[in-house]
């Protein structure tokens, strides 16, 4: 298609769907069009009130609206260099570096409406688990159209071969994702090991792990390409500037009537969601301060429904220098009220498990002091004996907790016998 079949049109909102499957033309008319910067930047905010208007609350995580916008901008700088890079090795003429960035960046701003796609809550209309599966899929469909789509964009845009963007954009991209999946699995397993994962947080777990294995697999095959890349590059003259000259287009007024429509519609979406994720973050702080006792009074005021569907109360961690602290507290407090089975289902989530791995570590270590061992074994078996007696430790098979019970009452026996005074 020539320049002039480009400058024809306005900038349309079809030309942002076609630019999603990589219409050359349509790629060209966004990255030339007037004032396209602030209609991408209004696209990649739609795309931040997508990802979290179910899954977080603004008004206690703010920074959750502006993080995808931050990370985008600092991603596309860094493919920005790498692709310029690649340019310099070609001994092509380049345009003004101000201009090139600001044509890369809406470049990378015209895939944001793919993020759209996470605004479906699948989490309200099916399991857990399910939700976790269907997720995953549309995150790795999502992530693998938005690296092809963006290597089209790139080399649309600097004239340079596909396979050569690719190969100098592709590791960098698989490095991000590794960092990502990192991030994933050390916050649902934590710094420290030995905690009982749920089904759909091992899933996850599971999921990052596969995910990592076949990036770097393919993160390094992209290297050795590299280097093939840099034989092409070298022997290339791309004398184009990095984006074909063409007037300024305008943005049809329907393309911002479509961003209201939908900025509306997940209006709608928040007035829904996010009471309950308000109500969901004011419980969490509430624990994380160690006030049991006031959250508990917060959840009773409510119903189920007036909460996030699944787990949404943290998870809290038990180990052996701390579980005499926040997790005593909130078992004491879950026994000495009477609480609606949903809040103990919330609040004791994973802590059975946990609370039988601190006691085996305080069963199978040798203490300097045998009186604080024996103090501590008698308050986890007090602790796990209210957990069975209020139903609370279903999870925990009975051969186990008949066996490791009488373990620890013979513990119990050794260290009184051991310090007569006890």
């Amino acid at each position: 298609m020539s320049d002039v079949d480009i400058e024809a049109k306005q900038f349309s909102f079809m030309d942002v769907l076609l630019a999603l499957v990589g219409h050359r033309a349509s790629i060209l008319r966004a990255i030339d069009s007037e004032r396209g910067l602030l209609f991408m930047l209004a696209m990649v905010g739609i795309a931040s009130i997508c990802r979290e208007y179910d899954g977080a609350s603004f008004f206690h995580q703010p920074g959750e609206l502006i993080k995808p916008l931050i990370t985008s901008v600092i991603l596309a700088s860094v493919l920005f260099v790498a692709v310029i890079l690649a340019r310099i090795l070609a001994n092509c003429r380049g345009e003004q570096l101000s201009s090139a960035y600001r044509r890369f960046l809406m470049g990378y701003w015209i895939t944001a409406p793919l993020a759209w796609f996470y605004a479906v809550p699948v989490e309200t209309f099916t399991d857990s688990i399910t939700a976790v599966y269907l997720n995953l899929t549309l995150l790795s469909v999502v992530a693998v159209w938005r690296v092809a789509l963006f290597t089209r964009i790139a080399s649309v845009i600097t004239g340079l071969p596909a396979w050569i963007v690719l190969c100098w954009i592709g590791p960098v991209c698989c490095l991000v994702a590794c960092v990502a999946m990192g991030l994933i699995r050390l916050d649902i397993v934590g710094v420290m090991g030995g905690i009982r994962l749920s089904e759909s947080e091992q899933i996850l777990v599971n999921f990052t792990r596969q995910a990592d294995m076949v990036l770097t697999w393919i993160g390094w095959s992209l290297v050795l390409v590299f280097f093939a890349s840099l034989y092409v590059l070298y022997g290339m003259r791309l004398d184009s500037p990095v984006t074909p000259a063409c007037r300024p287009c305008k943005i049809a007024k329907s393309n911002w009537s479509v961003l209201a429509a939908i900025f509306v519609a997940l209006l709608g979406g928040c007035v829904y969601f996010q009471p309950k994720q308000f109500r969901a973050a004011q419980v969490n702080r509430m624990i994380e301060a160690n006030s049991v006792g006031e959250a508990i009074d917060q959840m009773s005021r409510h119903q189920r429904e007036d909460y996030p569907a699944g787990q949404f109360v943290k998870r809290l961690r038990v180990f052996r220098w701390d579980w005499s602290g926040g997790l005593a507290s909130r078992i004491r407090t879950l026994v000495e009220l009477d609480v609606q089975p949903w809040i103990a289902d919330q609040l004791i989530f994973s802590l059975p498990e946990s609370l039988y791995d601190a006691a085996r570590e305080v069963v199978d270590s040798d203490y300097r002091d045998p009186a604080k061992q024996l103090g501590e074994l008698r308050q986890l078996r007090e602790l796990l004996q209210r957990l069975h007696d209020h139903g609370w430790d279903n999870t925990v098979s009975e051969d186990k907790r008949v066996s490791f019970l009488a373990e620890m009452d013979a513990k119990i026996l050794q260290l009184k016998s051991a310090s007569p005074t006890n």
